[in-house]
């Protein structure tokens, strides 16, 4: 027998733990137009529950094109992301970070060319 739900959307989703962080993977599937969207993120234990909320956010505008204050908080950090990059000087990007500089002898011909 064949249950009939009536939906247009289907929702799944699951939190994994590994390592002390935590996989969070969403799907939303369409039913009328046959195709489906997908959401992910990873969170240490502290941000867990921003991040659940920012995928929310995520999935609200992009499957139901609806804003929310979560959604609109995260534009504008990346916004003034994108803002900072844009002034800095070219030459730093080029760069190699403190923390990976002695990461291997890769990072090592790096240095001489820098």
């Amino acid at each position: 027998m064949k249950a009939t739900t009536h939906s247009d959307y289907v929702l799944t989703g699951s939190v994994t733990k590994l390592a002390g962080a935590f996989s969070i993977d969403t799907k939303i599937y369409d039913i009328k137009n046959k195709r489906f969207m997908t959401f992910f993120e990873q969170s240490k234990v502290p941000d867990l529950i921003d991040k659940v909320d920012q995928i929310a956010a995520t999935i609200n505008k992009k499957a139901f094109n609806r804003s929310t204050v979560t959604y609109e908080k995260m534009e504008r950090k990346k916004q003034v992301y994108i803002n900072k990059l844009k002034r800095q000087n070219p030459e730093n990007l080029m760069k190699v970070p403190a923390a990976q500089q002695d990461q291997g002898p890769g990072w090592k011909v790096l240095e001489y060319l820098f």
